[in-house]
């Protein structure tokens, strides 16, 4: 025990740095477990070029809920070359999550009405019900933005946009 005081006592060595870093993927977060860790990014080629709207939509409510400006950015310029596809993915990503939905909804209004009112009046098409539920709930928030949005969208399909109306207002 005498000879243990004097032998140099060991010093462990640091092992590597590891540095985690999440991976992009387009996959969907799975909805429990699994212990990874999976970042989903919805571009406007997925939403122009996706053959199912729902899945998309739901990607993209997923993206909101966390970054619903970069959700709005991706559908306006999906929008601009085919409204009509991009409305449906708004009306899909608004039924996946009402509360994704009307965050889209609320940056929308604050982007350029001109562009975000053919996106509305064609999420207002796909699914009145839908959009009329989002409104209602962007409108708690900020109802002078949503309305000036609701207007722009009128003036491009009026008919889209009173059916949306009158959802909204059954349910306030």
């Amino acid at each position: 025990t005498f000879q243990q005081l004097f032998e140099p006592t060991v010093t462990p060595t640091p092992g590597p740095i590891i540095i985690m870093m999440p991976v992009a993927t387009a996959t969907p977060v799975p909805s429990g477990g699994g212990g990874g860790f999976f970042m989903t990014i919805v571009t406007a080629s997925d939403i122009l070029t996706g053959e199912d709207d729902a899945t998309v939509g739901q990607n993209l409510a997923f993206v909101a809920a966390t970054d619903p400006a970069g959700a709005a950015t991706t559908l306006l310029d999906a929008s601009a070359n085919n409204s009509t596809k991009a409305g449906s993915v708004l009306a899909a990503s608004v039924v996946a999550d009402v509360n994704a939905g009307a965050s889209i909804l609320k940056e929308l209004a604050l982007a350029d009405l001109s562009k975000s009112a053919a996106l509305i009046s064609a999420a207002a098409d796909a699914n009145a019900e839908a959009i009329g539920n989002a409104i209602v709930i962007a409108s708690q928030d900020n109802t002078q933005n949503i309305g000036k949005l609701i207007a722009s969208a009128a003036s491009v399909d009026a008919t889209a946009i009173g059916k949306t109306l009158a959802f909204a207002a059954s349910v306030d």
